[in-house]
């Protein structure tokens, strides 16, 4: 879309609220005693909690604010993690589906090859209160099923922690808000830990994070890259995450023993 013509839409309204003398001028004196009208203070449209023009000045209580958004709340979760090397790109797609009682279940898929192998073909997972059911293809096409023990802290919630330690990580700028949704952008230099993604390597270098908020402090969007080493071969990084609340229903998969 073009530029809005503003000068043709003010001239428009002068013409229409001044009359003839507004345009031309007056033959009366105007009355120089005539008080001015007092600017109309405005308040600026709320931040998140934790929050502030200059950035994030509370990383808890933003990343608090995140969880309280989606406790309770069924939502959607995408997570992909790209990793570029000089032999090809390796892609590890995870999709997360949340009910609003807390069933969960998570698809985790292995696509492409590049600088670094992995064992797992795909994995399943499906949460129930404290338990975790799991099925793993791996990459020679055995199938491993488990039953693990869970938590809102352990790595099948990674989506949920990840904010916070990025928020702890470095420093951000508050670079636009469009609606409710504001966005940030990582400072340089930014401080990210290893293990932030499922990949092991050297610690990160050239951070860039780029985080979608809302008021109320939900986390809809964000991406991480970064380069790094693994082994003597460098690499480049990128993971992106979105949640999107929705309605969502759960079921146990076929393989899940019930009772």
């Amino acid at each position: 879309m073009g530029a809005r013509p503003w000068p043709a839409v003010v001239l428009v309204v002068l013409v229409l609220t001044s009359g003839c003398a507004g345009l031309f001028g007056s033959e009366e004196p105007r009355d120089a005693a005539s008080p001015t009208p007092a600017p109309v203070p405005t308040t600026p449209p709320p931040l998140a909690p934790g929050l502030t023009a200059d950035g994030v000045a509370d990383p808890t209580r933003l990343a608090d604010a995140n969880r309280q958004a989606l406790d309770g709340t069924a939502y959607r979760l995408n997570r992909t993690v790209a990793v570029r090397g000089p032999n090809g790109t390796l892609r590890i797609d995870r999709v997360q589906r949340v009910a609003d009682d807390g069933t969960a279940i998570g698809r985790l898929s292995v696509s492409g090859a590049g600088p670094v192998g992995t064992a797992v073909r795909n994995w399943t997972r499906y949460r129930e209160g404290t338990v975790v059911w799991s099925r793993t293809t791996l990459a020679d096409g055995n199938t491993v099923t488990n039953r693990l023990v869970s938590s809102d802290t352990s790595p099948y919630f990674i989506g949920r922690a990840l904010p916070e330690r990025l928020y702890r990580a470095g420093s951000f700028d508050v670079t636009r808000r469009s609606g409710e949704r504001i966005v940030l952008e990582s400072t340089t230099p930014f401080r990210l830990a290893r293990g932030t993604t499922e990949l092991e390597t050297s610690p990160p270098r050239n951070v860039s994070v780029r985080l979608v908020v809302t008021e109320d402090g939900l986390v809809r969007e964000l991406s991480v890259g970064y380069d790094a080493t693994i082994g003597s071969t460098s690499i480049r990084v990128r993971l992106t995450q979105s949640v999107r609340p929705a309605a969502v229903t759960v079921r146990p998969p076929h393989w899940v023993p019930r009772e």
